[in-house]
């Protein structure tokens, strides 16, 4: 999470002098918050067990971007995405707000054969909707597939890194990839 702040800083002008920075896991930075040590922290994906829990026990308040600085930030970070956290994913979240929604991969070595990653990726994709109504941290899953169906390959080759044969034809089974 570390380097995917500091581009989100750089990318909103700020630099190593602007802001005192501490490095801490997710559950300790909201035991910081909670005690007042630190008056802001990046999380992971909302809802997440830390974040909902500590919204029980204190009033927590979801920093927004203003349009120029979001649009910079997604600008300078390629692989994020405009998403929206909805209202009440958060105990006080009132309001649909605009973030940055940082892309997790799954990974696999090359010699995975291709049928148990077809598998495993077509499972995901035809499950995507069930995903998200089992487990909240899920929810926008079917969405962003979609919103993938209608790009390029290359938006789903992070970093030059090629897809897996195996999932590149359970993406195309699936009417997910062109």
């Amino acid at each position: 999470m570390a380097p995917h702040a500091e581009g989100v800083f750089a990318a909103l002008g700020m630099g190593p002098d602007d802001l005192e920075r501490i490095y801490v896991d997710f559950a300790e930075g909201a035991e910081m918050l909670a005690a007042g040590t630190v008056d802001a922290q990046f999380q992971c994906p909302i809802p997440n067990r830390v974040m909902t829990e500590l919204s029980e026990r204190i009033s927590v308040r979801v920093l927004t971007y203003d349009p120029p600085h979001l649009d910079a930030a997604l600008k300078a970070i390629p692989h994020d995405q405009r998403i929206m956290m909805r209202k009440g994913a958060l105990r006080g979240l009132d309001q649909d707000v605009p973030q940055l929604g940082v892309l997790n991969l799954l990974v696999t070595h090359a010699r995975i054969d291709a049928t148990t990653v077809e598998r495993v990726v077509g499972a995901i994709i035809l499950a995507a909707t069930e995903l998200g109504r089992l487990d909240p941290l899920f929810a926008g899953l079917a969405e962003l597939i979609e919103t993938f169906r209608n790009q390029n390959r290359a938006v789903r080759e992070f970093g030059g890194v090629e897809l897996h044969p195996g999932a590149v034809r359970a993406y195309l089974e699936t009417g997910s990839l062109r």
